[in-house]
């Protein structure tokens, strides 16, 4: 019987042919713990007695929420996790290292045709790489971990049929948030978003990390693209095999629950407005908005082409008076990147705050949480009532080079308003 890309990835774990509404009890390839859900991962481990793990090479505990730790109760969580950690010989990603998404990706871990778990809502970034990721609880988790092992029910499959290639100034970020604007916040309950089309060539992969990663904030299980040259010369480039992905396709005359089509070539930069994702207007609708804080980084948009993006718009130019500019790249790796290519330099010239790699304020825990006056433009994946911090702030979600022209400004701004205000001789 003819399968979409989610049922052939889920037979292939579960060692028979499932399809759409089965119960299948699948194999894990890799499993990631990061450390809000990692102490409760770690309490249930010891409440079963646990001994060992199904396999500890394919098992990461990263520290990135709670990075550097903002209170003693964290850095207790960490001392637990480390503890543990050494205890199963597991991989651990500690304090610096990144966002867990971003180390996951780094390190090979998501390839085409496996199933990625992790303790993360936004574990459905894998699929970017064509893997089928999605989050699991933390006793989900801690059973998996012991046994190798979780259970699905197969999510019916969207197929998303990309044409078309995006204008200039139309990133990633507006790509996904299209989406969401489309399918509102439940539009996708428990649905498998399958990304196909002549329009995938268009796609680079850290554009598709931002898709795959937001996908769930319209209620989504999954969101795979389908492996193709994009996807090999991405896995080439880092030395990592690329063998077998051809397996990783959809059949053609696959039953999918809807088809949407989606021409890269008509969108326009878009904002997400407070307090929702999925409030998605043209940036033009809210350009001139005053801001006190602007956040770049995340799991959405900390990668290295997010700053390329950021600095070129950065670049001979100042910060707003009153306006906070924070950085927050998403891997050690990437902060090499800015400090061996200049950009660090870029960045801080300008007035940002160049952080640590993690999370940072994304979920209002630490380093530049937001209080209840402040209106913050940020490029991370969401803006409910209280998510930054105080439930008064407002949060406006873009793109890198609309956040770094609103960070010169002090309003939120399309970046090409300051490309024209150079070509003006006065």
């Amino acid at each position: 019987m003819p399968q979409t890309l989610t049922e052939k990835i889920l037979s292939r774990a579960a060692g028979y042919p499932v399809q759409a509404g089965d119960l299948a009890m699948v194999k894990i390839d890799f499993a990631m713990v990061q450390d809000i859900n990692g102490p409760r991962v770690v309490e249930v481990l010891d409440e079963l007695q646990v001994d060992r793990l199904f396999d500890p090479e394919r098992v990461m505990f990263v520290f990135d929420h709670y990075s550097p730790e903002p209170t003693p109760l964290a850095s207790n969580f960490h001392t637990q996790m480390r503890a543990v950690a050494e205890k199963f010989g597991v991989s651990l990603r500690d304090v610096g290292a990144g966002i867990c998404h971003q180390l996951v990706v780094e390190a090979g871990a998501a390839r085409p045709g496996a199933v990625v778990v992790g303790t993360d809502s936004h574990s459905s970034t894998y699929g970017a790489l064509g893997a089928f990721g999605v989050s699991l609880g933390a006793t989900e988790m801690a059973v998996a971990l012991m046994s190798g092992e979780t259970w699905f029910k197969v999510p019916r499959s969207v197929k998303v049929n990309l044409i078309g290639s995006p204008p200039a100034g139309v990133s990633g970020k507006d790509i996904a948030l299209h989406l969401l604007k489309l399918q509102g916040e439940e539009g996708g309950l428990y649905q498998s978003f399958e990304f196909q089309g002549s329009g995938l060539a268009a796609v680079p992969v850290h554009d598709r990390l931002t898709i795959a990663n937001l996908v769930v904030d319209c209620g989504a299980k999954a969101g795979i693209f389908t492996a193709d040259e994009v996807t090999r010369a991405w896995f080439a480039s880092r030395g990592f095999s690329a063998e077998g992905f051809e397996a990783w396709r959809p059949d053609d005359d696959a039953e999918y629950q809807a088809v949407l089509t989606i021409d890269l070539s008509d969108l326009e930069p878009v904002v997400a407005v407070p307090h929702s994702p999925a409030s998605v207007v043209p940036l033009s609708n809210v350009r001139g908005t005053s801001v006190t804080t602007v956040f770049i980084g995340t799991c959405t948009n900390g990668r290295i082409e997010d700053y390329q993006a950021a600095c070129a718009v950065l670049k001979g130019r100042r910060v707003a008076p009153g306006v906070r500019l924070l950085c927050y790249p998403a891997s050690r790796d990437i902060q090499l990147e800015l400090l061996h290519t200049g950009m660090a330099q870029i960045l801080v010239e300008a007035g940002a705050v160049l952080m640590p790699p993690g999370c940072g304020p994304c979920a209002g825990l630490h380093g530049g949480v937001a209080g209840d006056d402040d209106v913050i433009f940020s490029t991370s994946s969401r803006n409910y009532r209280g998510r930054m911090g105080a439930s008064g702030a407002q949060i406006y979600l873009g793109s890198p080079a609309v956040a770094a022209a609103t960070a010169v400004t002090g309003r939120i701004t399309d970046p090409q308003e300051l490309v024209e205000s150079d070509k003006v001789v006065v």
